[in-house]
């Protein structure tokens, strides 16, 4: 991709390390370091800041240190109310007036923000909340619909072998939490930036905590989703589990407030259809996309839904993969 066409799309991703935070954070930015700017995602590298490839955007991502984030926070809060942030770029380094989100570190860990909601409360990944550790142990293969459509029936070449999965939307990582509390062995890709970040905070402390006795997801680095490097990553997956973009009916404000930011920095996914054929061809058995209840299946030549599970506001859509020659059931 020539550098004309990466800056026509590119957005601007800002993220801080706040002074003197736990140790299991700095531990975590230092993985995260690690994997995203050492990564197959990262398309350039100059001037102090780093470029990433994600199909139809690109985003420059800018470390700040405490002088610059002192002037940030200045800047947002003197525009809450306002629509857009002023433009500030007199040294010619940060641009105050393209920030589209902001990450920082502080003592929980990583939070996300969009400047220019308004008032809304960072967004924040905790996998040890009692409500969510509730939830993974009332939850399973039976009671969770996501873990019925993307388990049940799925054979394994071994007695004693997890059943393979690609979750190919991570966004906040739950359903790749589910599945592999339901026994599932799970890589999980997540292409949006600001999204990725939180979500690999919110992993490498769960790692690190008492209260998973499961083997966790493995997330990849980000990049574009038709061009995510499976092969290369994980053998060739059982079920690839896809979760498109699409307007989410749930009524909590928590809900709203994660689909608004999802809403802000995905908008809807223009690949859908190119994805399911890729995803189709390599999946060994199955394919699940998640659908909103009243929505038609996806359809391409040769490439029809086998079933489905109804999951109440929405459903989980099944297509076949390719047979494996030798299997057992699970």
């Amino acid at each position: 991709m020539e550098e004309k066409n990466i800056l026509e799309h590119s957005r601007h991703l800002y993220w801080h390390v706040l002074p003197h935070v736990p140790e299991e954070v700095q531990l975590s930015v230092k993985q995260i370091n690690h994997q995203l700017f050492a990564g197959d995602s990262l398309l350039a590298y100059s001037a102090g800041h780093h470029t990433f490839g994600t199909g139809a955007d690109t985003w420059e991502v800018y470390r700040l240190d405490d002088a610059a984030y002192a002037q940030l926070q200045q800047q947002i809060e003197a525009t809450k109310k306002a629509a857009s942030l002023p433009s500030n770029d007199a040294d010619g380094t940060l641009r105050w007036s393209e920030l589209d989100a902001l990450v920082v570190f502080a003592d929980d860990g990583a939070s996300l923000v969009i400047p220019q909601m308004g008032n809304m409360k960072p967004l924040h990944l905790d996998f040890t909340q009692v409500a969510y550790r509730q939830r993974l142990l009332r939850g399973g293969r039976v009671k969770e619909p996501v873990a019925r459509a993307v388990l049940h029936g799925v054979k394994v070449r071994e007695p004693l072998e997890q059943v393979r999965v690609f979750d190919a939307t991570a966004g906040l990582g739950r359903e790749s939490m589910i599945l592999a509390h339901a026994g599932a062995q799970v890589v999980s890709f997540e292409r949006q930036v600001p999204i990725w970040m939180i979500l690999a905070d919110a992993l490498n402390r769960a790692q690190r905590s008492r209260f998973f006795p499961f083997k966790l997801p493995k997330l990849l680095s980000p990049g574009d989703i038709r061009y995510a490097q499976i092969k290369d990553a994980i053998d060739p997956p059982d079920v690839i589990y896809y979760d498109p973009m699409f307007p989410e009916r749930g009524s909590s404000a928590q809900v709203k407030k994660e689909m608004a930011i999802f809403q802000r920095l995905v908008g809807e996914d223009s690949d859908t259809l190119e994805f399911l054929k890729i995803a189709v061809n390599y999946a060994v058995q199955r394919v699940v996309v998640k659908r909103p209840k009243e929505a038609p299946p996806l359809q391409l030549e040769g490439i029809e839904r086998s079933h489905f599970i109804d999951a109440g506001v929405c459903r989980f859509d099944c297509y076949v993969g390719r047979t494996p020659d030798t299997a057992v059931g699970v």
